[in-house]
C-alpha cells in the first residue's frame, strides 16, 4: 500500500491511471501489476517505498563492528562517518554499512521488473515502457548518493548469458523529501534525478514521462525542485547533500 502523499500527488498527475481502479478480468485481478499508466498506456510506472529499517541494518553492521573492536565508541558519541574518516579499513566497513543500507534496492528492482511484465503481458501491447519510481519520504540514513550509485549498478546488471538482470524497468525516478540539496549560496531543494540505459527504445516517451512526473512533483510540493535529469555517477559523486534532521549518531 502506498503512503497517502505518494498516492495523491500520481492521482492529481495529468493522463494517469491507477491499475488498481481500473475494470479487471479474473486474470489481471489475480495477476501481479504495477501502479499506474502514463501517456495513454505507454508507459507502465512502479512505485516503490523506502521504509525505515534500513536504519536498523546498519546499527547492526555497526553494533557487530564494535563487538569485534573494529571501531571503538560508544553510542551517542561520534557520527558515523567522523569515526571512519581516519579508520585504515574504511573502504570496507563502507562498503558493509553501504550493501546494509541499500539491500532492498535489489528486491524493488526485482519486483517492479515481475511486475511490469506481468502489466505488459496482460494489459497492454509489448511496447509499453516501463519506468520505476523509487519515493523515499523519511529514510534519512539513505545518502541519495549512495542510492543513485546502486541504481546505476542495478541498472547494468546482467545475468550470466548477458542480458539485462531487469528488461523491463526502462528508467528510474529516484523522489526524496528525507533530504535537501544545498547549491551554491546555501539555497536548498528537494531532489528528483532520472537515471536510465540510454541504449533503451522509445526515449522521448520515456523523458517525456519523466518530465511530467519531476515537474508534477514540484507543483504538487510547491517547492523548488533540483532536477537532476539523467544522471551520471560522477555527477552523483559531486551532489552535496544534507539530511532533514541531525545525522544518525553510533
Amino acid at each position: 500500500m502506498l503512503e497517502p502523499m505518494v498516492q495523491a500527488f500520481f492521482r492529481q498527475l495529468p493522463g494517469c491511471e491507477s491499475i488498481d481502479e481500473l475494470p479487471m478480468t479474473a486474470v489481471q485481478r489475480g495477476g501481479k501489476k504495477a501502479d499506474f499508466f502514463l501517456f495513454q498506456r505507454r508507459i507502465i510506472a512502479e512505485v516503490k517505498e523506502f521504509v525505515d529499517d534500513r536504519e536498523a541494518a546498519v546499527r547492526d553492521v555497526l553494533d557487530t563492528l564494535r563487538n569485534q573492536g573494529m571501531i571503538r565508541v560508544e553510542r551517542g558519541v561520534p557520527l558515523v562517518q567522523e569515526v571512519l574518516r581516519d579508520h585504515p579499513e574504511r573502504v570496507a566497513i563502507n562498503a558493509r554499512l553501504f550493501s546494509a543500507a541499500t539491500s532492498c534496492l535489489e528486491t524493488h528492482f526485482r519486483e517492479a521488473n515481475q511486475q511490469i511484465r506481468e502489466t505488459r503481458r496482460h494489459w497492454v501491447a509489448d511496447e509499453a515502457l516501463g519506468i520505476l519510481v523509487l519515493v523515499n519520504e523519511s529514510v534519512d540514513i539513505l545518502d541519495p548518493k549512495a542510492v543513485a550509485g546502486a541504481v546505476n549498478r542495478l541498472l547494468g546488471k546482467r545475468s550470466p548469458d548477458g542480458t539485462p538482470r531487469f528488461p523491463m524497468i526502462s528508467s528510474v525516478v529516484f523522489i526524496t523529501t528525507a533530504h535537501r540539496i544545498v547549491e551554491d549560496g546555501g539555497k536548498r531543494k528537494d531532489l528528483v534525478i532520472s537515471m536510465g540505459l540510454t541504449s533503451r527504445q522509445h526515449d522521448e516517451d520515456l523523458r517525456a514521462a519523466e518530465q511530467r512526473i519531476k515537474e508534477g512533483w514540484a507543483a504538487f510540493r510547491g517547492l523548488p525542485v533540483r532536477d537532476g535529469g539523467k544522471i551520471t555517477p560522477e555527477q552523483v559523486r559531486s551532489l552535496s547533500v544534507e539530511g532533514r534532521r541531525p545525522p544518525a549518531v553510533l
